[in-house]
């Protein structure tokens, strides 16, 4: 968990936290939530008198079925983690976005968000909704879902403002885009808002790796249309398609857009999900680094 967030009206409970229907898990459960809780949130504050006297740490973490431990902002260990740690920067853009509009922000949310969220983004993959459409529906439905009476154009600007804000990478993106850099060029082609991605970008320290960057609401097409593509491959100076890999983490608009455009795809899949499209993948890979080895072994 990064010093972003606002932790201001967290409860105070004790670990560990959890709820029980049969697995056994009882003894373990110290503070319990509502059944079907998917996500939760937790900081615990030590502090350390003399650290150059400290030579490591040792973390033990009892858990069912994931999680993600940061110590200052810096990730230290991970299990089955969300597909991607960008999950991160919506959380804390959504909790930030709470601290200033008023209401009570709950852990709960933040799943409630993802959901709707996701199913707008399919609908604008779809073509059947505008990007300015979707930055305010997802929240007209999210507020009504949790019934609470807010602007849904101010608090998504709001979002967007600290969503903005945030840099954070999926594990191993520097260390691969390092690796990469010079043997062959790095584009990014992102379905992103204009206003999120570019800060974004400009703040990441993989900015420098990048030959270019392809953002859908600047250019009037977003994957998986071929359009994209066309911008991206003019960009790139028209390469031969079979010298062009995509790699992404959504079925629907990355491998389908590599399908639609000829190319060879590559589906980043961390949580070893089962693709339920109909969708050829010819790599899958579960860690980013995985990236080096499929392109040094094509030379």
């Amino acid at each position: 968990m990064t010093n972003a967030f606002v932790d201001s009206l967290w409860s105070l409970d004790p670990t560990g936290f959890g709820y029980e229907n049969i697995a056994g898990y009882d003894p373990y459960i110290s503070t319990n939530v509502p059944s079907g809780t998917s996500t939760i949130y937790m900081r615990r504050s030590f502090n350390v008198t003399e650290a150059l006297a400290v030579s490591g740490l040792t973390l033990r973490m009892r858990y069912d079925d994931g999680f993600v431990a940061y110590i200052n902002g810096d990730l230290v260990e991970s299990q089955n983690a969300p597909v991607t740690l960008d999950y991160q920067a919506e959380a804390t853009a959504l909790e930030k976005t709470f601290a200033q509009t008023g209401p009570r922000f709950e852990s709960s949310y933040i799943e409630t968000y993802r959901q709707i969220n996701e199913r707008i983004w399919l609908e604008f993959e779809q073509g059947k909704i505008s990007q300015a459409r979707l930055r305010i529906k997802r929240f007209e439905q999210f507020l009504e879902r949790i019934n609470i009476e807010a602007d849904p154009a101010k608090f998504s600007q709001r979002y967007l403002w600290h969503l903005a804000d945030s840099s954070d990478l999926i594990e191993g993106a520097e260390e691969t885009v390092s690796a990469l850099y010079g043997q062959i060029g790095l584009v990014i082609i992102t379905n992103g808002l204009q206003d999120v991605q570019r800060p974004r970008l400009a703040k990441s320290v993989i900015s420098n790796y990048l030959a270019d960057v392809v953002i859908s609401e600047e250019v009037g097409a977003a994957k998986p249309d071929k359009k994209i593509f066309d911008v991206a491959f003019s960009r790139m100076g028209n390469p031969r398609q079979e010298e062009v890999l995509i790699v992404g983490d959504s079925l629907t608009s990355d491998i389908k857009g590599g399908n639609n455009y000829g190319i060879d795809t590559c589906w980043f899949n961390p949580r070893q999900r089962l693709c339920n499209l109909d969708v050829e993948i010819l790599y899958e890979i579960s860690h980013l680094s995985e990236i080096v080895s499929i392109v040094e072994a094509h030379g």
